[in-house]
């Protein structure tokens, strides 16, 4: 996860979240593309926690639909912490991040 030095001081320490929301968001629109590819980007422990092994990566069984509810409810908190950066950016920044 990315941290640019000095972002605190310009925005509070509110930015930090939004980063890692997003990428978590991304990592889940990805999860078949990736193990495709012989990647996985989810935590092993989140993983191992649902039961979710390559067999129910491949397949999208009931324990990777577990493993994406709980890593998207991850993300939605993230994102609603990293919120108030939003208010604080230019219009056209927000339109990035909306």
């Amino acid at each position: 996860m990315c941290h640019h030095r000095g972002s605190e001081a310009l925005f509070g320490a509110s930015t930090f979240p939004f980063g890692p929301g997003l990428q978590v968001t991304e990592h889940l629109q990805d999860v078949a593309a990736d193990h495709a590819r012989g990647r996985v980007y989810l935590p092993r422990e989140d993983l191992a926690r649902f039961g979710c092994g390559e067999e129910e990566l491949a397949s999208g069984g009931p324990a990777l639909r577990a493993v994406l509810s709980f890593e998207a409810q991850r993300a939605r908190a993230l994102l609603d912490a990293g919120a108030p950066l939003a208010r604080q950016l230019p219009w056209r920044a927000r339109l990035a991040i909306a």
